[in-house]
């Protein structure tokens, strides 16, 4: 950080980058500016540099960082240079400032080094531009440079820096002397020096307090709480960066309060809305309240969030309507206030209001002349009235039926007409009634305190009445949020199901902003965010160059898109649904036609989206918990079924088999009945096999199958499974390779065997007769390995991991059996703490790795 430019922040920056190159680390510039200047550019050379993004703006094609550049850059970088933080961006880039650039940076978990000059920091823009007198738009407000993990200064003499002027290193030759009188001159420079000490200064005594307080020095917090009063007016943005500057201060808490007493303009709605991002931005908490007092709902927000100290500006009414106020609103708050520090704040410089927000500030005082008009021709026609009942009644009759007009008038009458009523009502009572008639002169005393009483009950009446009117616009406004908020809630928490959810809210979302939109969750059709979704009644189709803004809000779980500061180019309005502090939805909202989103509206859009994140959750455990009822009754019927089946077919087969064997050994049987039997005998091996696995897959899913271990030796084990399948199966080319003096493992024999069968008599069927299949048996420090693959087509699909699923078969029409072969193997390879893969050989066809441990936990394996 440096006081001004040309202090050597960009220089100090390469130069201390490339004493961390030379120490090992990899700093990777992003963007440097280096303003032709060759000593810069020098140090540049060596280091990695990041293309730029090139964007066309009025015909000219701009260079502008680059953050999808870093976020994809190979290798990824850990540190990323980015100069001119402050720096505003291209229109059409995806944020508005560097800042934000700067901040998703940070996000995805990549340091950043930046440069900034004192007068770019928000809290102090309005000090500077009243001593420098040039107001700077390029700002970065105060929360994110307290993220910054160490902030260095840059600091030069002015004469230094007026030297560096002068030798054209800041800026060229022919602007030097019009810099040198305007914003270069020694006073400014000095003032500004001082206020990057003091902020340094700041920063320091921040760190100490916070050292202090973890090592358990001493409690150093303070109590204090500040509130700042903010309204749709230019005046509020220099209150709040004091109030954020004094909060630093104080190392405290602070508020933003708004009281809302009327309806607001457009031009005051998007000033509020500007204040109010800037008090988020600057680290502060906005609240706000109706009511039909300023005083009163600041007091209120005051007392209920415990605020030391509000601040408010001096007031900018006229004198005269000072008066008729009873004074302005800091003298009504020093009155009211009780144990509430009330600090007032005058404007730095005056900031030229436009005509319509001057005129909605004076709208109470300002003369309604046809509200005049009427008034005038209602009290006519009241007075002509009694001047028709004056014969039948006495000229005090006629006050009363006054004051009754009055009152009647009171219900129709705007603003501060109805006191002109009074007034006018009480003279055309004395001129045309009261005696002497037709003058302004009273003979009697009562009548002349009947008059005044007459006026006085008059302008009371029309205060209570207009109080009456604000309160009740207040009370339909307040019901009328609350009202959208019931109706927002009740309808989508009776939505049955996703879809009714998505029509609900888009249907709330039309009734609220008369706008088109569409809701992306994330659980719909098995895909994740579908940014194309059909065309239809209300249904928002997203265009295809903001199909980025989608993702980015899914990324950053922050709104995007137009009246924002990402994106804000946008024809849409993007905001994330949340759920347990992941995005599962986003709200995508055709706003291309608005000028406004108030803030009102953003909130009842937040609230929407709550509600969509509470139905999404409700709906997807709903269906976790359908899922879950359907696969414990599937599972309990598949044991169930098991179970039965393959026990009931035990008996049968036995005896079948049993029969074909006394066929074979009888001494009379023919040819065709040895044939015959020996047909029998190897479709009911194939068929004792299938009731086999069935078998075995029954006791391992309910847990009953226990291991035998002992001492084996793997090889035996695999040669007798080659014996066994080449019994029923017949020879085939096959090799087998041992090691010699083969240590022994710690396995169940038969389990193990049983599985090296199986993917033995797998490899056969699936490669052809004139193939060969190859099994190796090896051992390492950790574990033995059985390696058998075969020459066949190989397992089809992306993953070969399938084919240990339940009932999964390649090509049932060729191999038959019900896929349960591989699914037993991965079990009782499981059940023996080792693995069990599957993978495609290029020029071969399918291997099996089995990995046994060398030696198991002998407790844990029977207690499995």
């Amino acid at each position: 950080m440096g006081m001004v430019a040309g202090v050597g922040k960009t220089y100090s920056m390469l130069k201390s980058a490339r004493a961390l190159k030379e120490a090992g680390g990899e700093p990777v510039i992003g963007y440097i500016e280096g303003h032709g200047r060759k000593e810069t550019e020098d140090l540049q050379d060596g280091l990695r540099i990041l293309p730029r993004k090139k964007i066309p703006y009025k015909d000219v094609l701009l260079e502008e960082f680059d953050i999808d550049a870093t976020l994809e850059a190979k290798p990824r970088p850990k540190l990323v240079l980015v100069d001119e933080l402050a720096h505003t961006n291209v229109p059409g880039s995806r944020h508005h400032k560097r800042w934000q650039d700067v901040l998703e940076i940070l996000n995805n978990g990549i340091d950043v080094w930046t440069t900034l000059n004192v007068q770019h920091v928000e809290s102090r823009a309005e000090t500077i531009a009243a001593i420098t007198g040039a107001r700077v738009h390029e700002l970065v407000p105060d929360s994110v440079i307290d993220r910054a993990d160490e902030i260095i200064l840059i600091d030069l003499v002015p004469d230094e820096i007026l030297t560096r002027l002068r030798s054209g290193k800041i800026y060229a030759k022919e602007k030097v002397d019009s810099a040198t009188q305007n914003f270069f001159k020694v006073s400014n420079l000095t003032a500004l020096r001082e206020i990057s000490l003091r902020l340094m200064a700041e920063r320091v005594d921040h760190e100490l307090k916070d050292l202090s307080a973890i090592q358990g020095i001493t409690n150093i917090k303070t109590h204090h709480r500040i509130m700042v009063a903010i309204f749709g007016s230019p005046y509020s943005e220099s209150l709040i960066r004091y109030t954020r500057k004094l909060s630093y201060g104080l190392n405290c808490n602070w508020y933003a309060a708004y009281v809302n007493t009327r309806v607001s303009s457009d031009s005051e709605s998007q000033l509020l809305d500007r204040n109010i991002e800037l008090v988020k931005q600057l680290g502060g908490e906005v609240v706000f309240t109706q009511s039909e007092s300023i005083t009163e709902g600041l007091l209120h927000l005051a007392q209920q969030y415990g605020a030391s100290q509000v601040i408010v500006g001096n007031s900018q009414i006229p004198w005269l309507h000072r008066i008729f106020r009873g004074g302005g609103l800091p003298e009504k708050l020093i009155k009211a206030a009780k144990g509430i520090d009330i600090t007032v704040i005058s404007p730095v410089e005056r900031i030229k209001i436009s005509s319509e927000t001057r005129k909605k500030e004076r709208r109470d005082f300002e003369i309604d002349w046809r509200g005049i008009v009427a008034t005038i021709g209602y009290l006519a026609n009241l007075t002509f009235a009694n001047a028709v009942i004056l014969p039948l009644v006495q000229y005090r009759a006629i006050g009363i039926i006054y004051l009754m007009g009055i009152t009647v008038g009171s219900l129709f009458i705007k603003k501060y007409n109805i006191y002109v009523a009074a007034v006018l009502g009480g003279l055309c009572w004395n001129v045309f009634f009261i005696p002497p008639r037709f003058t302004l002169h009273i003979e009697h005393q009562e009548d002349i305190m009947l008059l005044l009483l007459y006026i006085v009950a008059g302008i009371v009446i029309g205060v209570f009445t207009r109080r009456l009117q604000d309160k009740e616009e207040i009370l339909k406004k307040e019901g009328a949020r609350a009202t959208q908020l019931y109706t927002i809630t009740k309808e989508l928490s009776n939505a049955e199901d996703l879809e009714s959810l998505n029509t609900v809210a888009r249907s709330m979302i039309d009734q609220l902003l008369g706008c088109a939109s569409s809701v992306f969750v994330k659980s719909w059709g098995d895909k994740e965010f579908d940014p194309s979704p059909e065309e239809g009644k209300g249904q928002f189709v997203i265009p295809s160059k903001e199909e980025y803004a989608l993702q980015w809000v899914i990324k950053n779980k922050v709104a995007a898109g137009k009246f924002t500061d990402t994106l804000p180019s946008s024809q849409g309005y993007y905001v994330p649904i949340i759920s347990d502090k992941k995005v599962i939805g986003v709200i995508a909202i055709d706003v291309g036609q608005l000028s406004l989103l108030n803030y009102d509206q953003k909130i009842l859009i937040d609230a929407i989206s709550r509600q969509l994140s509470t139905g999404i959750e409700r709906e997807n455990l709903q269906e976790e918990l359908r899922g879950k009822f359907v696969t414990v009754e599937s599972e309990r019927i598949y044991k169930t079924l098991l179970n039965s089946v393959s026990h009931e077919m035990r008996t049968p087969l036995a005896a079948i088999k049993g029969f074909s064997a006394v066929l074979l050994d009888r001494q009379d049987a023919t040819p065709e009945v040895r044939e015959l039997a020996t047909e029998i005998e190897h479709g009911v091996s194939r068929l004792d096999y299938v009731v086999q696995n069935l078998l075995d897959m029954s006791r391992l899913e309910s847990g009953n199958l226990r291991l035998s271990l002992d001492y084996h030796d793997l090889g035996e084990v695999v040669q007798e499974a080659v014996r066994k399948v080449r019994r029923t199966h017949g020879e085939r080319p096959l090799n087998l390779e041992l090691e010699g003096e083969a240590p022994l493992i710690f396995i169940d024999y038969f389990l193990i065997e049983q599985t090296v069968e199986n993917i033995i008599r797998n490899a056969y069927l699936y490669t052809p007769k004139d193939k060969l299949i190859e099994i190796s048996v090896s051992y390492e420090d950790e574990c033995a390995k059985v390696i058998i693959t075969d020459n066949g087509s190989g397992i089809v699909g992306a993953d070969p991991e399938i084919v240990f699923k339940k009932f999964y078969r390649g090509s049932p029409q060729e191999t038959g059996g019900l896929g349960l072969g591989l699914s037993i193997c991965k079990a009782i390879v499981e059940l023996h703490h080792g693995k069990i893969d599957v993978e495609n050989v290029p020029q071969k066809g399918a291997r099996f790795t089995i990995e046994l441990p060398r030696e198991l936990d002998r407790v844990i394996a029977y207690d499995k």
